[in-house]
């Protein structure tokens, strides 16, 4: 089985109308969030094998927030401009030139890209990912090519204001 983590980053902070869309950080809800959600995602008990982001500064720092909570190294992180510019396609492309030797892999970025990127993996309309959510998509394979050619199931859905955990 393998195993994609659709993560969208926390809650950007729009105030600072002199900033690009690229150098955004996270607001005050989004640095509280991540940490959160990081624990959230800690307690499931998966062992992510790749971790890949957008290296937009929103997203970015929502995955050095994971990193920081999951005991990942971010110096091993995968910045990808792609994610940023073509999420969709870029994490469909990355995750299937995967080596099969790794089952779980996250990637941090944005909307619309990763709500529509939820709908193609798994075949169900899928609405939007709020900020911070995070989706689990399982594929019933040991082949990474494969995560291009068949459905996958979804493990879990989990955002801040779900309250699961």
């Amino acid at each position: 089985m393998k195993t994609i983590i659709i993560n969208r980053h926390a809650k950007s902070d729009w105030a600072k109308e002199e900033l690009t869309d690229f150098d955004r950080p996270l607001n005050k809800r989004g640095q509280k969030d991540a940490p959160e959600m990081a624990l959230r995602l800690k307690k499931r008990g998966l062992k992510i094998d790749k971790v890949f982001s957008s290296p937009a500064n929103r997203a970015i720092t929502t995955c050095k927030i994971f990193c920081e909570v999951l005991a990942l190294n971010f110096s091993e992180v995968n910045q990808v401009m792609e994610i940023y510019e073509n999420g969709k396609k870029a994490v469909i492309n990355n995750a299937a030139a995967l080596s099969d030797s790794i089952n779980t892999v996250i990637f941090f970025g944005h909307n619309p890209d990763f709500s529509e990127l939820i709908t193609w993996y798994s075949g169900e309309r899928f609405g939007n990912l709020p900020t911070c959510g995070i989706v689990a998509i399982d594929f019933d394979t040991n082949q990474w090519k494969e995560t291009k050619e068949i459905n996958g199931t979804i493990r879990f859905i989990d955002y801040p204001k779900n309250g699961a955990g």
